[in-house]
């Protein structure tokens, strides 16, 4: 049963739907845009006021191999040879069996933006060289950098929310998950209107930037700091909540 209804003491409010989804950016968008559309209620809860996350500040670069842009320059990829190029590069530290998977799903990722209507730069699919460079072009940007891809998920996501697919949640910040028998029962929440009590049979923890408290990003990185501004809701909630229970 979908709704809002209040639980226990005054100022808890329970939510529930078939998937929670915590975190409206990058991965979070996505998650609940395919949920919603293979028959699920979902709930979107998000920190901060409206959906986007990172993507309102990121680069934005993707990649893949074996795409529609790729072939219609005449540049022969595959899913197989961009994953060897990645464990090349890694020189074996990547987990082999996660790079593949990645890889495989890759360009299903680039046909699908291409067909919302992405604005892609003109010069992509191209090779980079900030860091140790793929062997042919298959990375990917928007002309406006992340905001590129936000602009092409946000109109599917409204229209998700507005046919009551998705329930959206913002400024929802995480302060713990809830398991029952080991397992995953959803979410607790602070708002300015108290404590929110999100339950799901499944949970979705897309809230995974942590660059915004320097402390936990040293931790993380081994001392390193953030090199660029952070998006100030990536404070770490959802790995700490992971964390607590194992």
């Amino acid at each position: 049963m979908d709704g809002t209804a209040q639980a226990g003491r005054q100022g808890v409010t329970a939510v529930t739907g078939d998937v929670l989804v915590v975190g409206a950016g990058t991965a979070g968008i996505p998650a609940a845009l395919f949920a919603a559309r293979r028959g699920a209620r979902v709930l979107l809860a998000e920190a901060t006021g409206a959906p986007g996350g990172t993507l309102r500040r990121a680069a934005g670069h993707l990649s893949a191999g074996g795409t529609r842009l790729q072939a219609a320059k005449g540049i022969a990829d595959s899913p197989q040879e961009h994953a060897a190029d990645i464990l090349r590069i890694t020189r074996g530290t990547a987990d082999a069996q996660m790079v593949r998977l990645a890889c495989d799903l890759a360009p299903g990722v680039i046909d699908w933006l291409d067909g919302l209507g992405m604005d892609w730069d003109p010069a992509c699919p191209a090779i980079l060289h900030a860091l140790e460079a793929y062997d042919r072009p298959r990375t990917y940007w928007g002309r406006d950098r992340a905001r590129s891809i936000a602009a092409v998920l946000l109109p599917e996501l409204e229209r998700e929310i507005a046919a009551g697919r998705v329930r959206f949640l913002p400024r929802h910040r995480l302060t713990a998950l809830e398991t029952s028998g080991g397992a995953v029962t959803g979410a607790v929440f602070d708002t300015e209107g108290g404590e929110v009590r999100a339950q799901a049979a499944q949970t979705v923890l897309t809230a995974g930037g942590y660059a915004a408290d320097p402390a936990l990003f040293a931790e993380l990185t081994g001392g390193m700091a953030p090199l660029h501004g952070a998006e100030p809701a990536s404070r770490g909630d959802g790995l700490r909540a992971a964390r607590a229970i194992g």
